[in-house]
């Protein structure tokens, strides 16, 4: 029984539905409807952070600076660039002074460098002079040492022949008048 019910319920549903059915289809406005056409697809999304470049180029400079720099100016973030094409510009007043003072230190050593060269020229003419003032100071020196060497001779041979000649006379006074003989005779002392 309860089959009977429910197939009977099942009738009476579907029998309202098609009534329904029908009467909206007869008024035209009861079904919704959608029409279709050709349009560009798009979809739009809002979101937030920061994108990351699939393939990017890094980008140096010709020098090797020491120390940051400060930007003075550069490209807008995902602008086309070309070869040799200014993408930054740094301020130049850091740089402007490291220059003047690489200039200045330039200067300096350039005149350290010339200072100790005519340092070295003097010093050189200097020891220049003083070995030849040696040399002729040596060649006098043994000049003198020929002529004191000659001096030295000839008074050792004046004092040996004075000795000789005191004793012949020491000798001679001793013996008295026996001074001929031994004048004559061998000298013993």
């Amino acid at each position: 029984m309860r089959r009977i019910r429910r197939f009977a319920g099942a009738a009476v549903l579907g029998a309202v539905a098609l009534v329904a059915a029908r009467a909206a289809f007869d008024s035209g406005e009861g079904v919704p409807t959608v029409r279709a056409t050709r349009i560009r697809f798009t979809r739009t999304i809002q979101a937030e952070g920061a994108l990351r470049a699939v393939r990017a180029t890094p980008i140096t400079t010709l020098m090797d600076p020491e120390g940051p720099f400060t930007i003075a100016w550069l490209i807008a973030d995902g602008s086309p660039v070309k070869a040799g094409e200014e993408v930054a510009r740094f301020e130049p007043t850091k740089l402007e002074r490291e220059r003047r003072d690489g200039q200045d230190d330039r200067r300096t050593a350039d005149q350290r460098t010339a200072t100790a060269t005519a340092a070295a020229e003097t010093t050189s003419r200097n020891l220049e002079r003083e070995a030849s003032l040696a040399g002729e100071e040596l060649e006098t020196a043994r000049s003198l040492a020929e002529c004191g060497q000659r001096d030295l001779l000839a008074l050792r041979d004046r004092q040996l022949g004075d000795r000789r000649d005191s004793r012949r006379e020491a000798t001679v006074a001793r013996r008295g008048g026996q001074g001929r003989q031994a004048a004559a005779g061998p000298d013993r002392s």
